[in-house]
């Protein structure tokens, strides 16, 4: 599942790509800083464009088998947090580097914090609905480390499995988003539980899901 952005009290976390390649590559090419990680140091601006080019790609991917990561504390990019997954997905190494002037403020820590809860969240939503069988599921929008939209989105690339949104977010646009991304119903917060469940019959017997 791709990602957007990610957010925590001080950074903002954005998948890598080329538009980073000056701030990237003064902290990938210095040695010291960055003598365990796996795929850096660089010693020329082409090979962090390389590295670059190679994590936007699979940033791009629908099922990405690594995430890279920018950490931008304002608009300064003083780093980059990244999680490798094992081919199972069952598992995932966790690795960061930040230019040294940031270093001592706990953002590296912050960073990879906030990327193992995206994981732990919303990458695990998303792999449960990839790959387990559900008659119908109900979906709030205001999850943690991933939005309802999102999820709805990418569950439409592998599934009809018909989706009712419950959420206390009421503006019309919102609703009308989440329609066209693919939700069959959307019920606002605060609900009663029995138009609830008759909701969900009557999409279930629309969409032929109910027995």
């Amino acid at each position: 599942m791709p990602i957007s952005t990610i957010t925590t009290p001080r950074l903002v976390l954005k998948p890598m790509c080329s538009d980073y390649l000056a701030s990237t590559h003064e902290y990938a090419s210095d040695r010291e800083t960055c003598k365990y990680m796996l795929f850096l140091p660089n010693d020329s601006l082409a090979d962090t464009l390389d590295y670059l080019r190679d994590a936007e790609a699979e940033a791009a991917k629908e099922q990405p088998s690594y995430y890279e990561m920018a950490a931008f504390r304002g608009d300064t990019h003083i780093g980059a947090v990244s999680l490798y997954l094992s081919d199972d997905r069952s598992s995932a190494e966790l690795g960061w580097t930040f230019n040294k002037r940031y270093h001592g403020h706990g953002y590296a820590t912050e960073a990879a914090g906030a990327l193992l809860r995206f994981a732990a969240d919303g990458l695990a939503a998303s792999e449960l609905l990839a790959k387990e069988q559900f008659d119908l599921v109900l979906m709030d929008l205001m999850l943690p480390n991933i939005s309802g939209e999102r999820l709805i989105a990418d569950l439409r690339t592998r599934s009809d499995t018909p989706v009712i949104v419950i959420s206390a977010r009421s503006m019309l646009e919102t609703r009308l988003e989440v329609l066209r991304l693919g939700a069959d119903d959307y019920i606002l917060k605060p609900f009663d539980l029995n138009e609830v469940l008759v909701r969900m019959e009557v999409v279930l017997r629309r969409t032929g899901s109910a027995e």
